[in-house]
């Protein structure tokens, strides 16, 4: 693969994929680089959304997964 091929791929690419392409390509750039998890504030963050995920389950608020296929069938592929 060469950057050459790349950038044909990218021009390619519909309007509609632009902006998921360059998350992508964000994300595997930054691989490399400090991840979300080397920042405290994100990092803070994340656990506490887990945390309250977990206090929603002990709660018993939850979603059947045919439930969530309903509200969510993009998310499904249906």
């Amino acid at each position: 693969m060469t950057r050459q091929i790349l950038h044909r791929l990218i021009e390619e690419l519909p309007e509609e994929e632009l902006t998921p392409a360059v998350r992508y390509l964000e994300f595997l750039a930054q691989r490399e680089n400090e991840g979300p998890w080397s920042d405290s504030t994100y990092c803070d963050y994340a656990l506490a959304q887990v945390r309250a995920a977990e206090q929603e389950i002990l709660n018993e608020n939850t979603v059947s997964l045919e439930d969530a296929k309903k509200l969510f069938p993009q998310c499904f592929g249906e």
